[in-house]
């Protein structure tokens, strides 16, 4: 899969985001073994995951969305299909309002700076005026998200999942800190999928294995 994302950088170029699968209400819900649905099946779920997967560690996101992609599941329970459409992208741009407007809950994925390589950072993003310009054609989530409020006039349930890289330069792998932290991000995800930390206002951080 990741390769695939790869191999369609010249229409990234071009377009600048790239969308994974469908929208999210063509597919099913995660499902127990029994068949019960573990996330409610109407809920139209958006996951937009940023960077350049040919800079290092800036390109996790896009490593943790083909994982969602590809598995769908909840850890010991498969899906045929995920609950959630995504997008990879450069660069968040204004253009994306509209796919915001149509979810009722938006993650965004991406690598952050710091001092701790592997750290892994969970914020909700609560309605507040942003200091970025909507005019700006590169955007951060919480400006992205105050655009889609003045120009649609709502604000779905938003999250960001971001972790600390260690090595940006130019190449398409990972870092060992990043990689091995891989799992537990693609994990949180899920649980911001299922709704499990949707109650929470408080940052969550998981430290990185080193």
């Amino acid at each position: 899969m990741f390769a695939q994302l790869l191999s369609l950088s010249g229409e990234m170029r071009k377009k600048g985001v790239l969308r994974l699968c469908g929208p999210a209400e063509s597919h099913r819900p995660f499902r127990k073994s029994d068949g019960k649905a573990l996330c409610e099946p109407m809920t139209r779920i958006l996951i937009i995951a940023i960077g350049n997967p040919l800079r290092g560690d800036d390109g996790l996101a896009w490593r943790a969305a083909a994982m969602l992609q590809g598995e769908g599941e909840v850890p010991g329970e498969r899906a045929p299909h995920p609950p959630f459409e995504t997008i990879v992208c450069h660069q968040l741009t204004p253009e994306l309002a509209e796919n915001v407007a149509q979810a009722d809950r938006v993650i965004f994925i991406d690598a952050c700076l710091g001092s701790q390589p592997g750290k892994i950072r969970v914020n909700r993003l609560a309605p507040e005026p942003s200091q970025a310009s909507a005019l700006s054609h590169r955007l951060d989530p919480p400006a992205l998200m105050q655009h889609c409020s003045e120009i649609y006039g709502t604000w779905p349930e938003a999250w960001t999942i971001s972790m600390t890289g260690a090595d940006y330069d130019y190449s398409q792998s990972l870092s060992a800190a990043v990689e091995s932290q891989l799992p537990a991000l693609v994990d949180m995800a899920i649980q911001t999928i299922l709704k499990r930390l949707a109650h929470s206002q408080e940052t969550i951080e998981v430290p990185s294995n080193g």
